[in-house]
């Protein structure tokens, strides 16, 4: 048994953050996004799914086991909203 770590990161998850190397991306986003296509054309295939965590969540859990590359300026990016979404 594995101690102390976060109860969102399952067996799934952290099998394919251990496959990860030095440059690998791991995108986290919401339902909207379309992840299932973009999914099926990594390495490892299939989307793997965090019901239940919303993205800071999901991140925090991910940061707590897996470090950021230091070789890189931005070793996280987001998306922008573009213009204004009311009008």
């Amino acid at each position: 048994m594995l101690k102390g770590l976060d109860r969102a990161l399952s067996a799934e998850l952290l099998f394919v953050l251990m496959s990860m190397g030095d440059g690998d991306d791991i995108l986290v986003c919401d339902v909207n996004h379309p992840s299932s296509t973009i999914a099926k054309e990594t390495t490892y295939g299939q989307l793997i799914d965090m019901s239940g965590c919303d993205i800071p969540r999901a991140v925090e859990a991910i940061l707590s086991v897996m470090p950021l590359d230091t070789f890189v300026d931005q070793p996280i990016k987001r998306m922008r909203v573009v213009g204004n979404l009311t009008s």
